[in-house]
């Protein structure tokens, strides 16, 4: 199980999943690491403490959209994670503004798999009606303040280029590894 009192509104989950459509994602994203074998994130998810003092895990999947999973079922399902939080940035009015945000998006379609491509080559719109994950995730960091970048890197980031990001910056939580098979 995992303590509450480790996660904030607002840390960010990056998530290595298995299949074929994250490894895809994680070739075409970072191509060098995911040929080198290095840990390469395919998806992007975040903490929201809701006002009666639960905890969720929002994000936008391809299937479904913008949605959210009490913290401790969605980390039963998602072994493979490396948590951050953005300090110093991440005061009690950010996490307001984050949580904010968070919820203006829920029920938000995904993009479609074939306008992935429009990440990749940097064509995706900051207005478009549907979020990417990495995408969700920028967009409420930019509005809380979290993320100084600029609209077009907010719509266009890979998930892999906010654990890179973080890695530099933020403080890492905690890492997950699935168990080895036998």
């Amino acid at each position: 199980m995992h303590p509450h009192g480790k996660y904030r509104t607002g840390d960010m989950i990056a998530v290595r999943s298995r299949g074929p459509i994250a490894w895809g994602v994680r070739w075409v994203t970072d191509f060098r690491n995911s040929y080198a074998g290095e840990w390469v994130a395919n998806h992007i998810a975040f903490v929201i403490r809701r006002s009666d003092g639960e905890y969720f895990v929002y994000e936008s999947l391809g299937s479904r959209g913008v949605v959210t999973t009490p913290l401790e079922d969605w980390f039963a399902r998602k072994p493979d994670c490396k948590v951050f939080r953005p300090l110093p940035h991440l005061n009690s009015d950010a996490r307001r503004a984050f949580a904010k945000c968070a919820t203006k998006y829920e029920g938000r379609k995904y993009e479609s798999w074939w306008s992935f491509l429009k990440i990749a080559f940097d064509q995706n719109k900051a207005g478009d009606s549907r979020l990417f994950c990495s995408e969700y995730y920028a967009r409420c960091a930019y509005e809380a303040c979290v993320l100084d970048k600029s609209p077009l890197f907010i719509s266009n980031v890979e998930p892999d280029e906010l654990v890179d990001l973080a890695e530099a910056f933020w403080e890492r939580i905690v890492l997950y590894k699935p168990p080895r098979a036998i």
